[in-house]
C-alpha cells in the first residue's frame, strides 16, 4: 500500500472539500436581491438567510388608539434562502391595507409566488391592517422580482390615493332578488333560499386525530351566498381547499375579480389538511357563480390527480358515528316524493360491528351521496342487507352523481331477484342491462361496480354479473348508496377509490 506524503494528503483533502462545496447549492446573490427589490438586506450567517424589509411608515396606523411605530410589527419583509430543488426559496409577510390586499395578491400570483395566509394581527386597528404571507421557489430573479412587483403595487395604490379606501364601491341593492334556478343549474345543486337570497353549501370530509370523520355540518365545506339582484349581485363565502388546491383556487378567483379577504386554518390535526379562504365578489350573479364553479372544478381535477397518483381507497364502516345520527360527510336526499330516513344505527349482524347505515323512510328513490368525492374512473362497493318492504327490497350503489337527479346506479332487488344497472337523468331512471339471480332478503350481500370511461362491470357477491357500456354521464361525480320506495335496507363497509 502506497501512502501519500502529508502535504499532498492535505492538498487532496482541501480539493475534495472544494468539490463537495461546488456541488452544493450556489450561495445567494445578495447584491442582485438588493438591486431587484430596491431594498438593502441583512445577512444572517447562522441561518444562511438574506432578509429585506420595508417598514410601513407611509400610513399612520393606530392600534387601541395608540400610534403604532413600524418596529412594533408593521414591517413587510421577505427572507431568501439557498434552495435544494431550485436556486433559492423565499418566505415573507407583507403589511397591507384593505384596498391593497387583492391587487398585491394578484401581483404575487402573476409573478409565480404562492400566497399561503391572509389574516389580521391586531384588534381595533385604524385603518384595518392585514398580513399576507408568501412563499416560493425558483431563481433569485424570479423570487426577488415577485417581491418587487408586490412592493410596486403597494406604492402605486398609495400614490394614487394616500388614504386607504373604506369600501369596494358600495351600490349593493337593499332589496335582495336573486333568481335561484340559473344558479342551481350552474352548480348542479339545490340551494337554500331566504328573503331573495340564495345559498349553496358543498361538503367535504376530513378525518380528525380521534379517528372521527367530519363533514359538511361540522364546518368542512365550501359555501356561497348570493345577495342583491341578478344583474348587481354580491357573493360571499368560504372555500375549503386541500393544501395542494389552494393556489389554483386563488388564481381562479382573482382572475375573475373576486376579492380574497382571509386565508387560514379552521382545524388542527385533520387529514387531509384543509386551508379555508373567505371571499367577497361583485358582478352579475351568473358570472360570479361561473367563476366559483370553475374554481371548484379545478379543485376536483387536482384532487383526482393526487388521489389517482396514490391509488387511494377509502373505507367507511360508520362505527365512529353516534347511533341515531346522519353520518358526517354524507348528503341524504331523494328523487321524487316521500321522506327518506338515513341514520346510523347499531346492528348485531353488521359485517363491521357495531354500526350500519340504515334507510327506513319511504320515497321514490332515497339517495345518500358521499361528499368530497369526485371520481371519473374507479370503483364503488358496499355490503347491504334488504330487511323489509312491500313495494321494494333493494340496495344499490351510485357513481358519477352530479346531484340527486343525475347519476348511474346498480342495484339488487330481493323482491324481483335481479341485478340491474341504470342511468338516472333529470330524475328519470332508465335501465340498460339486468340479470336474473337470487337476492335473499334478510341476508348481507356485496355489490360492486368498476367503471372506466363508458365501460362498467357489476359484481354481486364476488361474481361479475353484468358488463355494460353507456356514455350518458362521462364526467366525474360523487359516489353513494340508494334504495327505492318502502325498502328498509342496511349498509356497511362502503368503499370507493381509484384502481
Amino acid at each position: 500500500m502506497t501512502f501519500l506524503p502529508k502535504p499532498l494528503r492535505v492538498a487532496c483533502t482541501v480539493l475534495v472539500i472544494a468539490l463537495i462545496q461546488a456541488t452544493q447549492a450556489a450561495p445567494l446573490d445578495t447584491n442582485r436581491i438588493d438591486q431587484i427589490t430596491g431594498l438593502k438586506g441583512a445577512w444572517n450567517t447562522a441561518e444562511g438567510v438574506f432578509k429585506v424589509s420595508s417598514p410601513r411608515s407611509d400610513v399612520v396606523v393606530k392600534v387601541d388608539e395608540w400610534k403604532m411605530p413600524p418596529f412594533m410589527g408593521l414591517t413587510s419583509w421577505a427572507g431568501f434562502l439557498a434552495g435544494k430543488k431550485a436556486d433559492a426559496m423565499v418566505m415573507g409577510d407583507f403589511v397591507l391595507f384593505e384596498d391593497e390586499v387583492n391587487p398585491v395578491m394578484s401581483a404575487a400570483i402573476k409573478s409565480g409566488l404562492e400566497v399561503t395566509a391572509l389574516h389580521n394581527h391586531f384588534f381595533h386597528a385604524e385603518p384595518p391592517v392585514y398580513f399576507m404571507h408568501i412563499g416560493g421557489e425558483g431563481t433569485v430573479e424570479k423570487l426577488a422580482g415577485g417581491v418587487k412587483a408586490m412592493l410596486a403595487t403597494v406604492k402605486d395604490i398609495r400614490t394614487a390615493q394616500p388614504e386607504p379606501a373604506k369600501s369596494f364601491g358600495g351600490g349593493i341593492p337593499e332589496k335582495n332578488a336573486i333568481s335561484p334556478a340559473p344558479l342551481a343549474e350552474l352548480f348542479s345543486a339545490k340551494p337554500q333560499e331566504k328573503d331573495g337570497m340564495v345559498k349553496f353549501v358543498f361538503g367535504r370530509v376530513a378525518r380528525m386525530e380521534c379517528g372521527c370523520e367530519v363533514g359538511k355540518d361540522m364546518g368542512v365545506n365550501t359555501w356561497a351566498s348570493f345577495g342583491g339582484t341578478d344583474d348587481n349581485a354580491v357573493v360571499d363565502g368560504d372555500f375549503a381547499s386541500r393544501e395542494e388546491e389552494l393556489q389554483g383556487v386563488l388564481k381562479d378567483l382573482r382572475g375573475a375579480g373576486i376579492n380574497i379577504v382571509a386565508i387560514h386554518h379552521h382545524m388542527i390535526g385533520e387529514s387531509p389538511r384543509y386551508v379555508f379562504l373567505h371571499y367577497w365578489g361583485r358582478a352579475k350573479a351568473a358570472d360570479l357563480a361561473r367563476a366559483l364553479q370553475t374554481a371548484r372544478s379545478e379543485q376536483a381535477k387536482v384532487q383526482a390527480s393526487v388521489d389517482g397518483t396514490s391509488a387511494h381507497t377509502h373505507d367507511i364502516h360508520f362505527d365512529d358515528v353516534t347511533p341515531g345520527a346522519v353520518p358526517p360527510g354524507w348528503t341524504a336526499t331523494k328523487t321524487g316524493n316521500g321522506s327518506p330516513k338515513w341514520l346510523v344505527v347499531a346492528d348485531d349482524t353488521a359485517p363491521s360491528k357495531p354500526n350500519v347505515l340504515k334507510q327506513s323512510g319511504e320515497a321514490t328513490y332515497p339517495v345518500a351521496l358521499k361528499d368530497d368525492t369526485d371520481l371519473k374512473d374507479g370503483f364503488v362497493e358496499v355490503k347491504f342487507k334488504p330487511v323489509s318492504g312491500k313495494e321494494d327490497q333493494a340496495g344499490g350503489v351510485i357513481w358519477r352523481a352530479k346531484d340527486a337527479d343525475n347519476y348511474y346506479i346498480a342495484r339488487a332487488n330481493a323482491l324481483e331477484d335481479n341485478v340491474t344497472i341504470y342511468h338516472t337523468l333529470k330524475g328519470k331512471r332508465v335501465s340498460f342491462k339486468n340479470v336474473n339471480m337470487r337476492v335473499k332478503s334478510g341476508e348481507w350481500h356485496t355489490l360492486r361496480v368498476d367503471f372506466t370511461g363508458d365501460k362498467f362491470i357489476v359484481t354481486f357477491d364476488g361474481k361479475p354479473v353484468i358488463e355494460a357500456t353507456n356514455d350518458s354521464l362521462i364526467g366525474a361525480g360523487k359516489v353513494g348508496v340508494w334504495t327505492k320506495a318502502d325498502s328498509v335496507t342496511l349498509f356497511d363497509d362502503f368503499s370507493y377509490g381509484t384502481k
